[in-house]
């Protein structure tokens, strides 16, 4: 059996609003970021492998609302420094105004799993901007406790044909 680690996001980690026209509403940002990552022990600390996406659709604050052009910038932070070969843009798709997509493959190193975030800024058209950084808890499946207890049982028995759960 082999041991993986589930990457979840915890919200509400930080998000700045620059300051809009006097009696307008903020713009809205429907979708955003996101990263779909698999990871690998090293002898250093942990290889992520996988994609970068983003989807959004932006509209004014307004009522009613309207597309309203933006760029889209998503990147992976470790302990609030943007990671090397992960920061990446995405403006309006063609003649679609107020509508971002795409998806770019990422590859980064992280000494341990502490500290990693997924970030994104938006800048909207009108010069309003919003930044926002989703700290990511990692879980470990099973936990360690069950990995140590395991190899324990097995080394103690002394049972050459028992499974290992770590990850080479």
């Amino acid at each position: 059996m082999r041991r993986a680690i589930l990457a979840g996001v915890t919200f509400g980690a930080a998000v700045f609003v620059a300051p809009v026209a006097h009696g307008t509403a903020p713009d809205v940002v429907q979708g955003g970021c996101r990263w779909d990552m698999h990871n690998q022990h090293t002898a250093t600390g942990v290889t992520y492998v996988g994609y970068e996406i983003e989807q959004s659709t932006t509209t004014t604050g307004d009522s009613p609302s309207e597309p309203i052009s933006a760029t889209v910038t998503c990147w992976v932070a470790v302990n609030g420094e943007p990671v090397p070969g992960t920061v990446h843009s995405f403006g309006d798709v063609g003649p679609l105004t107020g509508y971002q997509a795409g998806a770019v493959p990422i590859m980064f190193d992280a000494a341990d799993y502490g500290g990693l975030a997924g970030c994104e800024s938006d800048a909207f058209a009108d010069g309003t901007t919003r930044e926002i950084c989703y700290s990511w808890l990692n879980i470990e499946i099973p936990p360690q406790v069950v990995v140590d207890t395991e190899n324990g049982v097995c080394e103690t028995l002394d049972l050459h044909d028992c499974p290992s759960l770590e990850t080479h």
